[in-house]
This record gives structure tokens, C-alpha cells and sequence, in this order.
């Protein structure tokens, strides 16, 4: 029998077998990740390949002429060697890519290391209504019951936001849970007929699909806060987490003793909370909540939100009146004066503080403690880092964002501005990382596409991408002003003049940013200019200072708008006058006020001061940005004309080699 096993090399065919299906192990092991395989598959082939050993050895045995095989020991050995070879090569690169991803999967928003068991997402709930119009009544019991659990201390409740995009889903529970890093998942449904209401809700362990609690509720409308505070309380007791006496009779209160007034709020918050940001839908919620206040003027909840809504028309530029600000405050305070500890009076005063006074240490007051009293609102803690980034305390406010971000993984404004941050304090790879996780969830963003563009500028020097995403959108959707800038900003980064000519008369006649505005014929005087057009280039720019001065007379407090005249009057040689349109903003917005603003306005003072021939004055502002966060590198100096009035002078050129060190 050995002599047999001998000449036909069983021992060395079973150990090459062996070695080729590790190696194929290796190879298939790197392919699951690569195609998402769930672990069945490598089981699966991992026992086939063990229960092919028999046969593997029986063909062997019976192959080759009169039981002698015509391959000798010693090449069989070698295969089995080069085998070995590839299956260790191809683990160790399969160990390292493991390692990538279990650190990116340490920061990977909705994907912890380990779940927390209290973690919960609550998915949209189903409106059973058949009266369709009836739909904005199971959003808001759905909002509402968010709202309600975020207040619970023991949980970790992910916002809504992230939650709303699982609308309709049909993915299976399990990956639900671990897009959004959670260990439970609530499903419901709501149907409302006359002065009925019936609810259903269960609560499902997201990895085993084992309902942990169920219940259905028909009742009467008057009860539906009783519903939403039962099934609240019901999921923390199934979760064993610990309620406090305060946050019992938190769960408990009814917010109104009027469900018409509840039922105008609920239709003001669809409005509100509807996912593109409109003047249409902010005005509609804000009657919508003053008919709410006029059904019940002591309905707090509702005058939280409506200031919020009229500062949301302020803060997005729908309406930058006073009398919108003090609409604003007046709201907060009456929340606050009717319930001092309701999370949503003190969030409403906090951005009034913040977006209506710019008094940032009051506004963390306010809001720090809205969170104390909701610590799973995602959108008061990143509020908070916002605040203290305009503060300049940037690392802190990268700590708050990130932590946003864990409790609305699939929130892409928190996604965006977190990018933001860390591109100003040059973390490029993870400003890389965030905005294509942005750009993944929500592929129209162009706010994510135009500052990943933008960024490869200061990081790479390339300007490429910012060209390629400026001229993916069109100009005719809700992207029109920044895209038509980015053309114009690609064109000239490019001096391609003839090119910007066009884009900046493709343009709107106004680009407004929160930190920008720019009228389109400066942007058509710049171009005249590089294209050497004197005459050309000071006809826009008159039209430019003629246009502002229009404007500043309706906003005279709009630094953006002094900014923006300095570049005019730069434009037409008036050193002076430019310079003092720089004094103007700096009085308005003072860097020791905005931290956050004053990045991107001292970058345009330098611009501004270049352009007039000020190169003591543009030095100095470029020798701070280089020095600091910032969003500008010597590649951005290097490739603008803008700075191609100082670029002969000495101290710019020595900027040029400046290399700030990457975080």
C-alpha cells in the first residue's frame, strides 16, 4: 500500500489541495467585501472546499498511466509552495484592508465599534389614513415620538433625519440597523378617521428580528398624547433604561389641552421640517403655528417652533428684517415664560441668541441646557458646535459635530458642515472622507461637491474636480448660483479668460453666500481685466458700485454687501474708499465676534487689498491665514489672478513655498 501511496503522491497532492484552497479562501474572502457577500457564502464554499479533499485524493490516486503519476514529488511540493506563497500575500493584504476598516468603522458615522443595547432608530411611520390628506398627521406622531424618547438620558435615539430616509424601505431590519449603528428599530403605523386615532407600534431587535414589544392603541384623538407618552415609557421599560422623576412627568405632559391647536401644529412641523429649505414652506408653517397659538396662546411647543421658523427666514436670507428678529425673539421668550424647562423654548431662545444677537456665550447657556433636558438631539448638540466654531474654539466644535453625527448618520447638512471644519483646520483626508459620505447619501448636494472641488484646490493644487462638478449641474435648479460661480472660479484658476467671460455672463445678477455676495459684473469686470480690456472692465465695475449702492441703502448693516463694494471700488483704482468699505464690514462683523466668518471675509479683504495695490495691507491678511485654520493654501495663491497685483513682490513670492502642515 505505502509504495502505491508513493508513486501516485497522495501526501503531496493532498497538501497542494490544501494550499489551493486556502489560497482560494484568501481571494474569495477579499472579493465578499468587496461585493457586500453576507457570511453564508464563505461558510458555504469553506465546507465545500473541505468535503472536495475525498475526491480531490481519489482522483489523484486513479490518474496517470498504470497508477504512476508523471509529475514527480519534489514539482508537487513546489506548487504547493507558490501556493502558500499567494494565500500569504493575499492574507496579509486581507489583514490590512480588516484593519483600514475597522478604524474607519471606529469614526464611521452608524457604525460603532460596539452597539449600544439602548440604542434605537423609531423608521417613519406608515399612514393608514385613507384620506391622504391626513398623511402629515402620522409624520407627526412619528416626530413627535422621537422628540419624546430623545429626552430620555438612558437612550441613544438617532434623529430624524437619518431615520426619514428609510421611508417605504425594503431592506431588511438587520442592515438597517447597521447603517444607523443601532441595536433596536421601532416600526409603526397610524390611522386617523373623524375624531379616531389607532396606533400600532412594536419594537424589534434589529439583529435577530425578535420583537422585544408590540402594542396597537385605539382610542379616542384626545388621547393621542397619552398614546405617544405610553408607547415612549413602553420602549424605555423594554430597554431596561432607567426614566428620572423629571423625565417621567416630561413623557407625561400634554403639550395642549386643544387638539385643534395640536392638530395645526402637527400640519405647521410638515411644512417645516420638508427636506429642501423654502420661503414658501417656512411662511406657510409659521401661519400654520400662529393659527395653533390662536387655538391655545399657552401652547409653549408651538411657540418654540414658530420662532424658530422666523428665524430661519432671517438666518437663510428670505427676510433679514428686524421686525423678523424680534417676531423671533418675542416667540422664545413666550415659549420660555410658559415652560422654562421645555428643551424646545430653551433651543428657541438659544438660536435667537445666535443667529439673531451673535451673543454666542448666551446662546451656549440656552442651548447646553435644551440638551441637558434632550441629550439624543442631534440637532441641539451639533447647534452647539456651530456655536462655539463661530467662536473660533474649533477643535471643541469638531468634538460636538462629530458626536451629531453619531445621533444623525445620515443628516448630509451635519455631514457637510463637519467636512467644512475639518477642511479649515486642513485635515484634508477626512474632509475627503465626510464629503463623499455626503455626496453617497444625497448625490445632488452641490454644497458637498463644490467645496470637495475647492478643497482639492488648496490640498493639491488641482482644479479639475471643481470644474468637472460645476459643469455636471445645470444652471437652472437650486445649485445655479454656486455652480455659476464655481465655472467662473474654474475658468479663472484655469486664465482661461474667455471662458470666465462667459461663465460670469451665464450668471445670475446676484451670487449670495452666507459669507458672500457678489453682483455679476464684478465678476464681468475681472474677467475685462485679465483679458486686458481696461475700458471693458471699468464699465462693469461701475455698473457693479452703482448696483451696491443700491443695495446698502435697503441693508446698510449687510457686511457682505461692504465687501463686495470694496471689490468695486478696488476695481475702478479708489484705494482709499476700498479700503474704508473693509473698515465698514470689519465694524459689522468683527473677527473677535465670528471666528468662523472671519476665515472666509479676511481672505476677501486680502483679495480686496491686492486688487488696489495695498501689498503691506494683503501681505499681512495672507501671513494670518497661512499661519492658522483657513481655507487657503499657497497652491490657491499660486494659481489666482487675483493676486496678480502683488505677485512680483518678494514677501508673496517667499509665500509661495509655504507648506502648512497637514492634520
Amino acid at each position: 500500500m505505502l509504495p502505491h501511496l508513493s508513486k501516485r503522491k497522495l501526501v503531496q497532492w493532498g497538501f497542494a489541495y490544501l494550499a489551493g484552497a486556502w489560497v482560494l479562501l484568501q481571494l474569495l474572502g477579499q472579493l465578499s467585501g468587496t461585493f457586500d457577500w453576507p457570511p453564508i457564502v464563505l461558510r458555504v464554499l469553506t465546507v465545500a472546499l473541505a468535503l472536495g479533499l475525498l475526491p480531490a485524493l481519489v482522483l489523484a490516486w486513479y490518474h496517470g498511466e498504470r497508477g504512476e503519476q508523471r509529475v514527480s514529488g519534489p514539482e508537487v511540493m513546489i506548487l504547493s509552495v507558490l501556493l502558500l506563497s499567494c494565500g500569504g500575500v493575499l492574507w496579509l493584504v486581507g489583514r490590512g484592508a480588516s484593519d483600514d476598516v475597522a478604524a474607519a468603522g471606529a469614526t464611521a458615522p452608524g457604525r460603532p465599534a460596539t452597539v449600544d443595547p439602548r440604542s434605537i432608530a423609531v423608521l417613519p411611520f406608515l399612514s393608514m389614513s385613507s384620506d391622504q390628506e391626513n398623511a402629515y398627521f402620522a409624520s407627526g406622531i412619528h416626530d413627535e415620538l422621537l422628540t419624546q424618547l430623545s429626552k430620555v438620558g438612558d437612550l441613544q435615539v438617532i434623529s430624524r433625519t437619518s431615520v426619514m430616509s428609510y421611508a417605504k424601505t425594503e431592506k431588511p431590519l438587520r442592515q438597517i440597523g447597521d447603517e444607523l449603528g443601532v441595536a433596536v428599530v421601532v416600526e409603526g403605523s397610524v390611522q386617523r378617521i373623524g375624531n379616531r386615532v389607532r396606533v400600532q407600534a412594536q419594537l424589534i431587535d434589529a439583529a435577530t428580528d425578535k420583537h422585544l414589544w408590540a402594542e396597537r392603541y385605539d382610542r379616542d384623538l384626545t388621547d393621542v398624547f397619552a398614546i405617544q407618552s405610553d408607547i415612549a415609557q413602553q420602549i424605555a421599560g423594554a430597554l431596561q433604561a432607567r426614566l428620572t422623576a423629571g423625565e417621567r412627568a416630561t413623557l407625561a405632559q400634554r403639550p395642549t389641552e386643544s387638539t385643534e391647536a395640536y392638530d395645526f401644529y402637527l400640519q405647521a412641523r410638515d411644512y417645516h421640517l420638508r427636506p429642501n429649505i423654502t420661503q414658501a414652506n417656512l411662511e406657510t408653517a409659521v401661519r400654520l403655528y400662529e393659527q395653533a397659538i390662536a387655538r391655545d396662546p399657552d401652547f409653549a411647543l408651538a411657540h418654540a417652533w414658530l420662532s424658530q421658523a422666523h428665524g430661519e427666514l432671517r438666518w437663510y436670507g428670505f427676510d433679514r428684517s428686524d421686525p423678523r428678529r424680534d417676531q423671533q425673539r418675542a416667540a422664545a421668550e413666550r415659549a420660555v415664560r410658559l415652560q422654562p424647562q421645555l428643551p424646545e423654548a430653551r433651543m428657541a431662545m438659544g438660536l435667537y441668541h445666535y443667529w439673531g444677537r451673535r451673543n454666542y456665550e448666551r446662546a451656549l447657556l440656552e442651548l447646553n441646557a435644551a440638551f441637558r433636558s434632550a441629550p439624543s438631539n442631534a440637532w441641539i448638540q451639533w447647534t452647539i458646535g456651530a456655536v462655539l466654531r463661530r467662536q473660533g474654539m474649533f477643535e471643541q466644535a469638531l468634538r460636538e459635530m462629530e458626536k451629531a453625527q453619531v445621533l444623525d448618520p445620515r443628516n448630509t447638512v451635519i455631514a457637510f458642515n463637519l467636512a467644512d471644519t475639518y477642511r479649515l483646520l486642513r485635515r484634508y483626508p477626512q474632509a475627503e472622507r465626510t464629503l463623499n459620505r455626503a455626496l453617497e447619501l444625497a448625490p445632488d448636494l452641490y454644497a458637498a461637491a463644490s467645496i470637495k472641488g475647492a478643497m482639492y484646490v488648496t490640498w493639491r493644487g488641482t482644479v479639475d474636480t471643481l470644474r468637472a462638478k460645476a459643469h455636471r449641474f445645470p444652471l437652472d435648479q437650486g445649485s445655479a448660483e454656486r455652480a455659476a460661480f464655481d465655472r467662473f472660479v474654474a475658468a479663472r484658476l484655469d486664465r482661461d479668460y474667455a471662458a470666465a467671460l462667459r461663465a460670469a455672463d451665464a450668471a445670475p445678477e446676484m451670487i449670495e453666500s452666507q459669507t458672500s455676495i457678489y453682483p455679476r459684473t464684478i465678476l464681468v469686470g475681472w474677467a475685462h481685466q485679465w483679458r486686458g480690456d481696461a475700458a471693458a472692465a471699468r464699465a462693469a465695475f461701475t455698473n457693479a458700485q452703482g448696483t451696491l449702492t443700491t443695495a446698502l441703502g435697503e441693508r446698510p448693516d449687510d457686511e457682505r454687501l461692504h465687501i463686495a463694494q470694496g471689490y468695486a471700488l478696488a476695481g475702478l483704482g479708489r484705494r482709499a474708499e476700498a479700503e474704508a468699505a473693509i473698515q465698514r464690514a470689519v465694524a459689522l462683523t468683527a473677527p473677535s465676534r465670528d471666528a468662523f466668518a472671519a476665515l472666509s471675509q479676511v481672505q476677501q479683504y486680502a483679495a480686496i487689498r491686492a486688487q488696489a495695490g495695498n501689498v503691506d495691507g494683503a501681505i499681512a491678511e495672507l501671513n494670518r491665514l497661512l499661519a492658522g485654520p483657513s481655507y487657503l493654501s499657497a497652491h490657491d495663491l499660486r494659481l489666482d489672478p487675483i493676486w496678480d497685483p502683488i505677485r512680483a513682490d518678494a514677501r508673496f513670492q517667499a509665500l509661495l513655498t509655504h507648506a502648512p502642515k497637514l492634520r
